[in-house]
């Protein structure tokens, strides 16, 4: 008997179309609705955590956020240069009304292809302004300064909050899918060698 006929059976293809269609999906949806960045980029960002209680002094907080701010920009054209610019013309009360100040999670994002790989904390809880141009934001003292906020607004925000990780790490999802075909495709061709007698 030959090697040949102890070689297994040469498997389908299907499971590397599933990936296939995965890898592509994925990868599509990210070039056409993620607002990240395409080049590979440490991006600072912050996620929501919960919005003011409406009894809320909200100009006040807006105010301290612009007052003790950094800011940056948001979206694709994101740069490291663009990064510490600062907005202009950000002083009127309708502005001010309709972009109010939220309680925000600050951290860093990994990103890559419009796809986020990692995050990690940067500043933790902060309270932020989104005006889908850029963020501004007053970082809180953690603990301390979380505990002020919610005495001053007499309510528990952002309590139960838990970090979101698994927003930030979708990207690994065509990268691991390519990994499969590739390693699908090798194992392929092995049992194709075997059943010919080349190995």
């Amino acid at each position: 008997m030959g090697e040949e006929d102890y070689a297994p059976e040469l498997p389908g293809r299907w499971p590397q179309i599933v990936l296939a269609v995965i890898l592509v999906g994925v990868f599509l949806a990210a070039q056409l609705f993620s607002d990240r960045p395409q080049l590979p980029l440490k991006r600072p960002w912050i996620d929501h955590v919960a919005d003011l209680p409406a009894s809320a002094d909200k100009m006040r907080y807006t105010e301290f956020v612009y007052a003790t701010t950094a800011t940056f920009p948001t979206g694709r054209r994101l740069t490291v240069s663009k990064l510490y610019e600062r907005p202009a013309d950000r002083s009127t009360s309708d502005w001010y009304r309709d972009n109010p100040a939220k309680l925000g999670y600050s951290i860093n994002e990994y990103v890559a292809l419009s796809m986020p790989f990692f995050a990690t904390r940067e500043y933790g809880y902060t309270l932020y302004v989104d005006n889908y141009r850029y963020m501004a934001f007053a970082p809180l003292e953690e603990e301390d300064g979380l505990k002020l906020l919610r005495d001053e607004l007499k309510a528990p925000i952002g309590e139960g909050f838990t970090f979101r990780w698994w927003n930030h790490m979708w990207g690994w999802i065509p990268l691991l899918s390519l990994i499969g075909i590739i390693v699908l495709e090798l194992r392929r061709a092995r049992i194709k060698r075997m059943q010919s007698g080349i190995l």
